[in-house]
């Protein structure tokens, strides 16, 4: 996605991509290890009536935390949903502003998003809340979300930021290869 030529630094583009790729992958083996406590609280409650409690809660915790570190990753592999009927029947310049438009709404929502689970953590520590069932401390997941959902938020912005300057020069194809469809 970067090149030596490229006018941003590409050191930071490799930065923010590594992370990205350290934090889905790190949230897929978190949901593996949920599914496997899921598992186990369901063959355990079959065979012997009992339950591992808090399995429940400790999954959403783990599916908010996944799902927030691999937010990044996808801006950085093209994988958010897109509604692309008439996209692709339109011409490239066309397909520029629409994409440079997808990207922009992208960080913007990124940063509501960040800015609100911060708050949510601040509140977690000034209240000191704990979970319903463990008792953990909020500001637990609550700042493993945030920490996921900054970086969404950096990689979108940095993304949106380099298409825009890209549309302003008019550079249409580089647009395309950086957040365009694939096979388009």
């Amino acid at each position: 996605m970067d090149k030596a030529n490229d006018s941003v630094e590409p050191g930071f583009q490799r930065l923010l991509e590594k992370t990205a790729l350290f934090g889905a992958r790190g949230g897929g083996y978190i949901m593996l290890a949920t599914a496997i406590m899921i598992s186990v609280d369901v063959i355990i409650r079959k065979l012997f009536s009992v339950t591992l409690i808090g399995a429940a809660e400790l999954s959403g915790f783990a599916f908010a935390a996944a799902a927030s570190w691999a937010l990044s990753f996808a801006v950085f592999k093209k994988a958010h949903v897109r509604v692309d009927v008439i996209y692709r029947l339109t011409p490239l310049p066309v397909k520029s502003v629409l994409d440079v438009f997808a990207m922009l709404s992208l960080a913007g929502v990124s940063c509501l998003l960040s800015w609100h689970i911060g708050a949510l953590l601040l509140e977690a520590i000034e209240l000191d809340s704990e979970s319903a069932l463990l008792r953990l401390p909020l500001w637990i997941p609550h700042l493993i979300c945030t920490l996921g959902l900054a970086l969404f938020s950096i990689a979108a912005l940095y993304v949106a930021l380099r298409v825009l300057l890209l549309f302003i020069k008019r550079q249409y194809r580089k647009i395309n290869e950086i957040i365009g469809v694939e096979g388009d």
